[in-house]
């Protein structure tokens, strides 16, 4: 089951969330929010996922492009997936290549956790406002890594040229065992101090 919260900004943050029980549930919120006219510069969305793309409903798997195309309508710039290994360089090369707007990606590309989730929230808060200066972005990616022993890709359209890409996903899966550990390391460290 998947979950979307659209965040429209004009100077303020209304908040649209679409909970879709199947995939005509879905289409029918999203076709009732795009007859309004609705465009949402930010989209957080929730759900189970690989490397391949996103459950969207119940009774809908979707690969990335359509993925693209269930939010095309609302011209995002920028998107937060709280989902596994959403952040990998094929699945964000998928995003903007079908989302022409899209300008920022924030995302896992390892396995998702809900203590990361909340950290990816704060992300698509923040973003209102903007894509994250790099510097908050970096700042980000440490506070996930340790206290929620996470990792939060942060991709910007011009990185879809780098041929590092795939290098940073092997890096990630790589990396993931120890990051995940962080926060026992860290706690341990800070555990006895009072």
């Amino acid at each position: 089951m998947g979950s979307l919260a659209l965040l429209l900004t004009e100077g303020k943050a209304n908040v649209r969330h679409i909970d879709a029980t199947d995939t005509a549930n879905l289409q029918g919120q999203l076709r009732e929010l795009a007859e309004a006219g609705e465009k949402f510069d930010v989209i957080l969305a929730v759900g189970h996922s690989n490397a391949d793309g996103i459950r969207v409903a119940s009774d809908r798997f979707a690969e990335w492009p359509e993925f693209a195309a269930y939010i095309q309508l609302f011209d995002p710039r920028r998107l937060i997936l709280i989902a596994c290994k959403a952040g990998i360089w094929p699945a964000a090369r998928d995003l903007f290549t079908a989302l022409p707007g899209l300008g920022h990606i924030y995302a896992c590309p390892v396995n998702a956790s809900k203590d990361l989730a909340a950290i990816l929230i704060a992300v698509a808060l923040m973003a209102i406002d903007g894509a994250l200066p790099s510097k908050v972005a970096l700042t980000v990616q440490g506070l996930a890594a340790l206290t929620a022993g996470g990792q939060v890709r942060w991709w910007a359209r011009k990185d879809m040229n780098d041929s590092m890409g795939q290098a940073l996903d092997l890096m990630s899966m790589l990396a993931d065992p120890a990051i995940r550990d962080l926060p026992a390391v860290v706690k341990g460290l800070f555990g006895g101090v009072r």
